[in-house]
């Protein structure tokens, strides 16, 4: 994809070349960092197979305004959050009982 690119620079510019390779490299990195994060939150926040495939998918097609939308759409607590709330409200005495 690079050499690709990199042909239809002027190559009589190696600056211009450089800067462009630098910054598919970099748009390229930042979009499979923003994937791999994605996955990887959705694995800690839901158990959801078709979750986990919708949200990365979002974010793989649509990189920046998907992630911004995952972010917003996301579950708010992880799974060991729940479970842990779940747990101290089983612990704690109820406010009906009293």
């Amino acid at each position: 994809m690079l050499s690709a690119l990199a042909a239809l620079l002027p190559a009589d510019v190696p600056t211009i070349t450089l800067l462009a390779m630098g910054s598919i490299s970099l748009v390229t990195f930042l979009h499979a960092f923003l994937v791999l994060w994605t996955l990887r939150d959705l694995m800690l926040r839901t158990t959801s197979f078709l979750a986990m495939i919708c949200g990365v998918l979002v974010v793989a097609v649509v990189p920046v305004a998907g992630f911004c939308l995952y972010v917003l759409l996301r579950p708010s607590q992880t799974l060991v959050q729940r479970q842990l709330m779940a747990k101290i409200n089983a612990l704690l005495p109820s406010e009906q009982s009293a």
